[in-house]
C-alpha cells in the first residue's frame, strides 16, 4: 500500500508507537520517523523545511504523510488568521500534489472545563483548517470513572472525503491487537456522559 512518513515533534509519542505499532501488524519497514534534531529552526514557511519533507517523502516513496501536531510547523504563525492560514494550507497541499502522497495534520482541542461543546466550539485556531481539509476526523480519548484508558479512543468523521457521514466508532489496541466497536452514543454536539463514561475531546485530523 506504500510508505508512511511520520514527522513527530511530542516526545511522549514515540513511547507508544512501537507497542501500537506491533500490535496492529505494522511493517515497521514502511514506517520512517523523521528527526528533526539536526534541522535547526523548522518551520513551513521557510524553504529549507518545506525541501527537507520533500526530500523525505520522495526518498521513502510516502503514500500518508503525517504531521504531530501541526501547531509545531508554524512555530511564528497566528493561526487564528483565516488568510494566514490558508496560504500556509496551500503550500502543504503543494507538498501533497508534488509527492502524489495524502497528508494527516494532527492539531489539539482547547480545554472545555464545562464539559461541553461542539467540534466548533473547541477547534483551536482559524475555521479555514476545516474548510480547507477533505477529511476532518476527531480522534477521542475514552475515560471510565475519570481515568482515561489510553489504548480505547473514539473514532468521529465530521467530514467525510465523499457525500456519506459514516457512524463513529470506538477502537482498541490491546495485546489481541486492534478491534472496533460501534459507538452507542451520539457524540456530535456532547464531550461528557455523566456517571461513569466520558468522551473528552482532544484531537482533530485533517486529511490534505
Amino acid at each position: 500500500l506504500g510508505a508512511v512518513v511520520y514527522f513527530g515533534f511530542e516526545d511522549g509519542v514515540y513511547d507508544d508507537l512501537p507497542y501500537r505499532m506491533e500490535k496492529c501488524g505494522t511493517n515497521p519497514e514502511n514506517f520512517y520517523v523523521h528527526d528533526w534534531e539536526d534541522s535547526g529552526t523548522v518551520s513551513i514557511e521557510d524553504e529549507r523545511t518545506q525541501e527537507e519533507m520533500l526530500e523525505v517523502i520522495k526518498e521513502t516513496n510516502a503514500k500518508m504523510v503525517i504531521i504531530d501536531p501541526f501547531r509545531n510547523l508554524i512555530p511564528n504563525v497566528n493561526d487564528s488568521k483565516e488568510t494566514i492560514i490558508g496560504n500556509i494550507l496551500q503550500t502543504v497541499s503543494q507538498i501533497a500534489k508534488e509527492t502524489n502522497s495524502s497528508i494527516v495534520l494532527i492539531r489539539h482541542w482547547g480545554k472545555d472545563t464545562q464539559s461541553k461543546g461542539t467540534a466548533t466550539h473547541l477547534q483551536l485556531g482559524s475555521v479555514t483548517y476545516g474548510a480547507r481539509a477533505r477529511s476532518l476526523i476527531n480522534v477521542i480519548p475514552i475515560r471510565e470513572d475519570g481515568e482515561e484508558d489510553k489504548n480505547r479512543k473514539l473514532w468521529k468523521q465530521d467530514k467525510p472525503s465523499n457525500s456519506s457521514f459514516p457512524d463513529p466508532f470506538i477502537f482498541t489496541i490491546d495485546d489481541e491487537g486492534i478491534r472496533w466497536e460501534k459507538a452507542e452514543e451520539d457524540v456530535d454536539t456532547i464531550t461528557s456522559l455523566g456517571g461513569g463514561k466520558s468522551y473528552l475531546k482532544e484531537e482533530e485530523m485533517m486529511v490534505l
